[in-house]
């Protein structure tokens, strides 16, 4: 047989491999005739579409580069070039083809139409992005990449109502269509823009009892999340949301179950932390003190006293900040992520040999359980980001400490429960920011207040604060917040205090603001108001440094029960009320004591300062101790 022949009859291999989603059997076959052939543009081609089938994207991305240098350039190229890069998280490149496309293919407007919507959206272009969503339904109205994209721009505009409206429409055309999951999820995400968070919550668990075998992992995901909003839904029901997430993500996981990490109990551990959220966020806020103190103790001195840690980041999201660039200097390697598959970020994992990974995110945007439930690493646990389960039994520890759950309530989780002696550490804000006298001494009467989230304000909150406004007179409420500067999100909220029976002349409500400005919102409250069952954390050590005590409703949940961990912690467990009823009247009371409302303000930021919750250097060894003793358990 002559060599053309043979080169015809591996492509066709090739290109049966590739039918079949065999890319590195396609792959195998396509080294041979490279090795042949290396100025052949069409076997680049072929390269191309096997390297992007098998998420090697910076293969893919030369064969590309090479497919141009010889003069190859099919529509499929392109497309197949642009799907290299949005799926390697590479917006510019995948703008750059967008563009070609739409220079070059007339046929394929649509296509290039579409890869340049999600470049903008990627880039963070919202209004540019929303103008490519427009000018694709012009010549393809029924576009489920344009209307799907076209929600999530509005939503980033600030134009929920619009959002919402689209998500009705595409959920009636799209009744029997598998894309139907996505606008469920986006009209969740758009009801609680909206303000409308109950409807949400009733979305949630009516599209669960729908579809209780739906396949789509991500989506399972947000109804946990969105779950810890929800003051009805039972620690029962929660846990059983997780459990169905667990199933749905495991059904085609196949888990490590053997390790090369030397099993040996007192070695230096190297721990990987999962997440991307150390920047200007409350994640980063808690483990700034840990890293700094375990990067002190790696001095030679130490080692031997507490043993040696060393500390990787895998990096979810890559949104890096000026907060981010002073943790990055405290850990031995910072990795981004945001480009790995699973198994691909499984098998880092394990060739950087961690001992124990930690994810930050549970059920957050940026989280990688899907890679937490491969088991790359011998032991992992679940910290800080989300307050509740997992339900992957590949996470072997959840932290924890007796307040936020005692040993009543650990069947919330399918995790085991490990304590610390404290669940949080807090750094001082790096803010020059005095504390003032209490405003009831300026203005006459007290001002209640939140800088919660708006969307943890469900209606069983506002009502328990309306009640509250009615029994203390002249009392107002000032509320604080992402969503409150949007004119749709304000009225919706307006029309939600109103039906809880508030009277809006005493309700104040501003939008966000730069951290220091924020802040300062409390040299305007006299009390501040924790939510439930989705308690603060960040907000109640921030309110408490800016001198307002603050009040919070014991709970029956991890999430809810925080607010009590934290306030005990710092010294202030006499503002946890044990229901509703003692809840008003432990505000009546503060309230009606001006005096000791100034001298608890006045004594309250260094009480903080000295408790054990800016303690590092305790926390940091309590820590370390926890994480070797999950160490010798498994090497047991």
């Amino acid at each position: 047989m002559t060599a053309v022949p043979q080169a015809k009859l591996i492509i066709g291999q090739v290109v049966g491999h590739l039918n079949h989603h065999q890319a590195e059997a396609a792959l195998a076959l396509l080294q041979t005739l490279l090795l042949a052939d290396p100025d052949n543009g069409d076997y680049w081609d072929y390269q191309l579409a096997a390297c992007a089938m098998a998420r090697r994207f910076e293969e893919a991305e030369a064969a590309y580069l090479r497919c141009e240098q010889l003069g190859v350039r099919y529509p499929e190229t392109l497309i197949n070039a642009a799907n290299n890069a949005g799926n390697w998280g590479r917006a510019d490149r995948l703008l750059h083809y967008a563009d070609l496309i739409l220079q070059h293919f007339p046929d394929e407007q649509n296509s290039g139409l579409q890869f340049r919507l999600k470049a903008l959206w990627m880039q963070r272009r919202y209004a540019e992005s929303l103008a490519a969503c427009e000018q694709l339904l012009q010549s393809a109205p029924e576009d489920v990449t344009a209307h799907q994209y076209t929600i999530k721009n509005q939503l980033s505009l600030g134009r929920p109502g619009e959002a919402l409206a689209r998500c009705n429409r595409q959920l009636v055309l799209l009744a029997d269509r598998p894309e139907l999951p996505i606008f469920a999820v986006l009209r969740i995400e758009a009801l609680i823009a909206y303000g409308a968070l109950s409807d949400a919550l009733q979305q949630a668990k009516v599209w669960i009892a729908q579809h209780p075998d739906d396949l789509d992992p991500q989506i399972h995901s947000a109804l946990c999340f969105f779950s810890q909003f929800d003051a009805d839904l039972s620690v029962q029901g929660r846990r059983q949301l997780a459990e169905n997430f667990a199933r749905v993500l495991q059904t085609n996981s196949e888990p490590f179950t053997h390790w090369t990490n030397a099993r040996q109990p007192d070695k230096p551990l190297h721990i990987g932390l999962l997440g991307g959220d150390l920047r200007e966020h409350p994640v980063g806020y808690f483990v700034e003190p840990v890293l700094k103190q375990w990067h002190q103790l790696q001095h030679p001195q130490h080692r031997q006293q507490h043993g040696q840690i060393t500390v990787t980041v895998f990096d979810t999201l890559n949104q890096a900040d000026g907060f981010t660039q002073k943790l990055r200097p405290l850990v031995s390697g910072w990795h981004d992520v945001t480009r790995l598959t699973t198994r691909q970020l499984g098998e880092q994992i394990r060739q950087l040999g961690i001992d124990i990974l930690i994810d930050l995110h549970g059920h957050t945007t940026g989280h990688r359980l899907d890679v937490m439930a491969l088991k790359p690493a011998p032991v992992q646990l679940t910290w800080l980001g989300f307050l509740g389960t997992t339900g992957l039994s590949t996470i072997d520890y959840v932290l924890a400490d007796r307040v936020s759950v005692p040993e009543s309530a650990e069947d919330e989780f399918t995790e085991q429960v490990w304590r610390l002696p404290h669940y949080y550490c807090f750094v001082e804000p790096d803010i020059d920011l005095p504390v003032t006298p209490p405003p009831v001494l300026r203005n006459g009467f007290i001002t209640f207040g939140s800088l919660s989230k708006p969307n943890k304000l469900n209606d069983r909150v506002l009502a328990l604060w309306a009640q509250l406004l009615r029994d203390i007179p002249m009392s107002r409420l000032l509320i604080k917040g992402n969503g409150l500067n949007v004119p749709e999100f304000r009225q919706q909220f307006q029309r939600r205090l109103l039906i809880q029976g508030f009277d809006l002349e005493r309700v104040t409500l501003e939008g966000p603001a730069p951290r220091q400005q924020f802040l300062a919102t409390y040299q305007h409250i006299d009390i501040a108001l924790d939510t439930f069952p989705y308690a603060g954390a960040t907000t109640i050590v921030e309110a408490l440094w800016c001198g307002a005590p603050v009040l919070s409703l014991q709970g029956d949940r991890m999430v809810w029960r925080m607010a009590d961990s934290i306030l005990c912690q710092a010294g202030f467990p006499q503002w946890v009320a044990p229901d509703e009823t003692q809840f008003i009247e432990l505000a009546r009371t503060l309230a009606a004591n001006p005096a000791d409302l100034a001298s608890q303000r006045e004594r309250q930021r260094q009480q903080l300062l000295e408790s054990s919750l800016f303690d590092r250097v305790c926390y940091a060894e309590d820590l370390a101790e926890a994480l070797r003793g999950m160490w010798r358990a498994y090497c047991r």
